[in-house]
């Protein structure tokens, strides 16, 4: 199944349904289920977003923590189309637009019927949209 690796928090907040455009500086031609890669990286730019209203409020759970996966694949969703950023930055909320770049001359790739795994699936993720293995994906349910 085809799969890309985001930095946190931006994976848990699409997986989640909270975040519901992508930006990206590329665009795809690829339309369908897309698995969502938490990657490994973090540093302090991502730790600040936590504090910051949008974030904070969208990431925390019931007991008010923020538990953040990280170097697996945590959900998936359905790319259902992607736009220049200007065609549909009119339209999003002030959260939405705190969680992409929409910047002229960007994409949006929209993201929808969001699934968070329960258990996330380790895995080494990788640059553009790849291949995640299928097996792999029936051993974890």
């Amino acid at each position: 199944m085809k799969a890309i690796s985001l930095l946190q928090p931006f994976a848990s907040l699409i997986v989640i349904g909270a975040k519901k455009f992508e930006t990206r500086s590329w665009g795809t031609r690829y339309r369908g289920p897309l698995l969502i890669h938490a990657s490994k990286k973090w540093d302090t730019d991502q730790e600040q977003l936590l504090d910051t209203f949008h974030f904070g409020t969208a990431l925390q759970n019931t007991d008010g923590k923020i538990k953040l996966p990280f170097g697996s694949v945590i959900g998936k969703v359905y790319l259902a189309s992607v736009n220049y950023t200007q065609v549909v930055v009119g339209s999003l909320s002030e959260q939405e637009k705190a969680f992409g770049d929409y910047t002229h001359g960007r994409y949006a790739w929209e993201l929808k019927d969001p699934v968070q795994f329960d258990k996330p699936i380790p895995y080494k993720g990788s640059l553009s949209i790849w291949e995640f293995p299928d097996e792999l994906l029936l051993k974890a349910k």
